[in-house]
């Protein structure tokens, strides 16, 4: 009899351990489900992370590019008093090879500093040149090359008292074998 009691009490213990063992192993099982869905969301967090800081990275880059694409190479204010002297730029030629284009990028203003033009400012943008060039010229109004093998450009305005800026780009083709001192002249004159 004494042995059927320690068998007893050794099954009640073995059971009472299998109960114990089954509760660790379903809290561990809990635990760990709750461990794999929380490094899923961070997982998930992370990720979306990296994809924001590659999109934000993109983003500065290309607006950095447009920034120095779009930067003019000269800022000529268009004042009345100017207008009447004639506002003369002379482009450099001779670092350019034949059949080589340099593109020159001139920002036309309407205003000096702060002080901002009371009149409208009509004007003609000529250009000559003493080198064999072809020149074309785009205004950031327009969408198309706007010489069409003239030196003459008519008919240009900015605007009275609110800011304006018109953006001019020249695109200079050599046609020759560059010499010393080759120059383009953008000429900006009054036109009434």
């Amino acid at each position: 009899m004494a042995n059927t009691k320690k068998k007893a009490v050794r099954k009640t213990k073995e059971k009472k351990e299998e109960v114990v063992k089954t509760k660790n192993t379903k809290r561990k099982n809990k635990k760990s489900e709750k461990k794999d869905l929380t490094t899923k969301i961070l997982l998930v967090v992370f990720l979306i992370l990296c994809v924001v800081v590659f999109v934000l990275a993109t983003l500065m880059i290309t607006q950095s590019n447009d920034a120095k694409n779009n930067q003019a190479d000269l800022s000529i204010p268009i004042t009345k008093e100017e207008l009447n002297k004639g506002i003369s730029v002379d482009i450099d030629m001779s670092d350019v090879g034949k059949n080589e284009s340099k593109e020159y990028r001139i920002e036309a203003t309407n205003y000096l500093k702060d002080e901002v033009n009371k009149e409208v400012m009509n004007y003609q943008i000529s250009i000559s040149s003493d080198a064999k060039v072809d020149v074309e010229l785009y205004s950031s109004n327009e969408n198309y090359e706007l010489l069409n093998g003239k030196n003459i450009l008519s008919k240009q305005r900015l605007g009275k008292d609110k800011k304006e800026e018109i953006n001019y780009t020249l695109k200079i083709t050599q046609r020759q074998n560059p010499t010393d001192k080759e120059l383009v002249n953008v000429k900006f004159e009054n036109e009434d």
